[in-house]
């Protein structure tokens, strides 16, 4: 199965990391990937996805 994840996010700091984390390991064994779209945000959330592995900015 392949499959496409697309997170919206704005100001999501505290929790994106944890929510990427639990969708990357519900995809293990599956060609997927995952698209995080920031819509602006003023916080830290852009730098969580970039911290991860196989991030491609």
């Amino acid at each position: 199965m392949k499959f496409s994840v697309i997170i919206p996010t704005l100001n999501e700091a505290a929790g994106i990391g944890n929510l990427l984390k639990t969708v990357t390991r519900l995809a293990v064994g599956y060609a997927s990937e995952i698209i995080v779209v920031d819509g602006g945000s003023q916080d830290k959330t852009v730098l969580s996805p970039k911290s991860m592995p196989r991030c491609i900015p």
